[in-house]
This record gives C-alpha cells, sequence and structure tokens, in this order.
C-alpha cells in the first residue's frame, strides 16, 4: 500500500466497524429534509481532538507532514501573456499583499497552519473572505474556519440550493447554533480524497484509531511505570560507533542489576543487531512491530531517528514519497484558492495564484522524464519538447529520429 493509500484512503465502513452501508446512505438521505446537510459522523469532534490531545506521535506526524507543505509559498503572479499590462500588475500586488497580511491578528502561513490541520485530522477545512464594504467583489481579510462546524445547503447532486446562502457556520460548543451563513463564494472550502456519495468527507483517523488508541494505552503504561511494561524500545540519536557501543555495554551493565530487564536487539542503520538468542522471527517480528508503531502516517523513519533504512523504502524514496504528498495538497490549495478566491469572487481571468517551489520541482520531474524515454529511445527529442517541456520543436533532422540506446 503506498502512501497515499496508508495516509488518505478512507475505509468504507464495513459490518466489521458496526455500521451498515446503505443504512448510513438511508441516514444522510434523510437529512435532505433539511435546508443544510447534516454530516453522519463515525467518529466526534470531541473523539479527534481528544485522540489529537492524548497522542503524542499523532502530534508528531501531522506537524511533519504540515512543515513539508509550508515549505511550498503561494503567490499572486500574471497568467501568461499579461505580464507587462498595468492593470493586471495591480491585481498582482493586492493580491500579494492580502496574501501578506490576510487579518490584522494571523499570517497566512498560520491560516494555512490551522485549516492543514482541519484537513488532516476532519477531512475538510475553510477559509472565511470577509468583504470591504464599500465594494463586496473585494476581500478586506481572510480568517480560517474549523471545517468541522461548516455544513452545505446542497440537493443531493451536490448542487448548492441557494448560491447566497451555501454554507452556515455552526458553534463549536453548541452545533444547533448557527454563528453566520456564507455565499457560495464567501468562502473556500477544501475536502480531502471525499467519496462521491458523501456529502462530507471521513476524517482520516478514522482507519488508525484502534492503533492510536493502543499507542495512547502504551504512554499511559509507561506514566504508570516502567513495571507495567512488558517491553520497550528506546531511540536513541545517531552519533559515533565506538560511543554507542560503549553506551550499550553500559545498558548491558545495569540492566543486570535488575531481572526484569533485559536487552534484546539494537537497531544500526534500520537493522537489528541480536544481542541475545532472539530467532530471525522474533527479530523480524520486533522489526515490523518498530515500523508500524512509529510510522502510522508514514512519515520517513529517518526524520524520527530510526535508521536510514527500514523495511524496502530508503531514506531518500520515502523522503520523496513525503514531497509528493505535500505536493497533493499545494496543489489542492491552489486549485480551490483560484476557483472560489480569484475567479469567483475577486473575478480576475489575468491572474492566479502559485507556488514557485512546486512549479519547479514538476518542471524539473517532467524534465527528468522525457530525458529518460529519449536517451531509452522510446520518443524522439522534439516529441520529448512538445509532450513534456511545451517548447516548439527543432529544424534538425536529428531532433525527429529516435536514438539508440
Amino acid at each position: 500500500m503506498n502512501i497515499f493509500e496508508k495516509v488518505f484512503r478512507f475505509k468504507k465502513r464495513s459490518e466489521s466497524a458496526g455500521i451498515n452501508r446503505e443504512a448510513e446512505r438511508a441516514s444522510v438521505a434523510g437529512a435532505w429534509n433539511e435546508e443544510f446537510v447534516e454530516p453522519t459522523e463515525t467518529l466526534t469532534v470531541r473523539d479527534i481532538e481528544q485522540l489529537y490531545d492524548s497522542s503524542v506521535l499523532l502530534k508528531k506526524y501531522v506537524r511533519g507532514i504540515i512543515n513539508e507543505i509550508l515549505r511550498f509559498d503561494i503567490v499572486a503572479v500574471p497568467i501568461k501573456g499579461y505580464e507587462g499590462d498595468r492593470s493586471t500588475a495591480r491585481k498582482v500586488e493586492y493580491l500579494n499583499s492580502l496574501l501578506s497580511s490576510p487579518n490584522d491578528k494571523e499570517t497566512f502561513r498560520e491560516i494555512r497552519e490551522m485549516y492543514l490541520k482541519d484537513l488532516l485530522l476532519f477531512g475538510r477545512g475553510g477559509i472565511e473572505l470577509q468583504p470591504a464594504a464599500q465594494d463586496t467583489n473585494l476581500v478586506t481579510a481572510m480568517y480560517a474556519i474549523p471545517g468541522y462546524c461548516i455544513r452545505l445547503n446542497v440537493d443531493q447532486a451536490g448542487n448548492f440550493k441557494d448560491k447566497e446562502k451555501a454554507y452556515k457556520i455552526v458553534s463549536t460548543l453548541d452545533p444547533s447554533k448557527v454563528i453566520s451563513t456564507f455565499p457560495f463564494n464567501s468562502l473556500v472550502y477544501f475536502t480531502f480524497d471525499k467519496l462521491s456519495d458523501q456529502v462530507y468527507p471521513s476524517s482520516p483517523i478514522f482507519a488508525i484509531q484502534n492503533e492510536l488508541n493502543a499507542d495512547i494505552a502504551a504512554s499511559q503504561s509507561l506514566r504508570n511505570g516502567m513495571n507495567d511494561l512488558k517491553s520497550g524500545i528506546i531511540c536513541i540519536d545517531r552519533f559515533p560507533n565506538n560511543s554507542l557501543a560503549k553506551l550499550i555495554n553500559e545498558l548491558k551493565w545495569s540492566t543486570t542489576k535488575r531481572k526484569n530487564f533485559k536487552i534484546t536487539a539494537v537497531n544500526r542503520d534500520g537493522k537489528f543487531i541480536d544481542l541475545t538468542n532472539m530467532s530471525v522471527s522474533e527479530n523480524l517480528d520486533a522489526q515490523k512491530w518498530l515500523t508500524v508503531k512509529a510510522n502510522i502516517f508514514n512519515i520517513p523513519l529517518f526524520r524520527l531517528g530510526l535508521g536510514e533504512k527500514v523495511g524496502s523504502l530508503s531514506a531518500r524514496e520515502q523522503k520523496d514519497d513525503l514531497k509528493v504528498l505535500a505536493g497533493m495538497f499545494v496543489q489542492l490549495e491552489l486549485d480551490k484558492l483560484n476557483s472560489i478566491l480569484v475567479k469567483a469572487k475577486l473575478g480576475y481571468s489575468d491572474v492566479k495564484l502559485t507556488s514557485p517551489s512546486l512549479a519547479s520541482k514538476l518542471d524539473y520531474e517532467r524534465a527528468r522524464i522525457a530525458v529518460r524515454l529519449v536517451n531509452a529511445g522510446i520518443i524522439t527529442p522534439n516529441e520529448a519538447r512538445t509532450l513534456y517541456l511545451n517548447l516548439p520543436p527543432l529544424a534538425s533532422e536529428e531532433a525527429n529520429r529516435l536514438q539508440t540506446p
């Protein structure tokens, strides 16, 4: 299972989870009698908040993903063909000014962090676009809205029944209390990996709640005392081998004083070094247990200080997977912000929001693929230029010939 399936593939609610799919669909259909559709949650907001507050691992993984996403800045630029237009330049300046100071309390980075966290925990998030009093087509401020407080006014096909009252925001303490309503173009609503027959996506935490509860129970056992734990793992930052060997020997010597302590194995560069009479299968089970426990969200294990290689993926491959995941989130952000903020709210057709770092990464990947295909004799240089690099073909006859591998 790849990183996207493992982290954000929402499991279909099955009989094993105690929920019948048809019954769930019927309950959603029953909500159409209301103007705004209410979500049918498998985990309550309180459940998710409690898991997040109690699990050190969950916080670490969410933080790791968000930090990787926030490395990609978002800026406004003119669309190709409008680079020298004065009117376009003023729009770009206005948009970049809004992104640099979205309100008097928060930065846009903080706003992104909030709705990204909502996406990772609840599957949905939002941004309020506050209109100017003198011109409602302009935006004077932006604020993050808790995703779980957003309700949609849509029909069974997912279309807004009233675009001027497309969203409502309910109280975080009392969902029956309405805080405000928004037109369709005054709220940027993010969802991730929503199934086609769902109005609201499921929480990603639903798929791993058992693992999180097990981790919380283990943490509680640590707080109660080491005697309540039958086994444990100590992770030590990388340092010279001679110092590591000395530390291991000291640990072995100190554990001999107490019969209920014993060192079984050492993890070095992602490989377990057996210090006792552990069998091969026991050794593999120990490594598998460590990998599963420390990699619930598939954060590269080398980032957690657990070795350069664990399992079948090298550190570089794990890092590339994390970059792909972050790039997918950034592309989601850009698509929604351009669709709602730039086009629907501001009415700009000559300006777009983009991420320069993401664009350069994609251009590099396309160029790398094109070179490999040309060198392998699969496509000609001119085909690579037009298909992958958006460049005009060369007049040279050689550019239309397949290369000899």
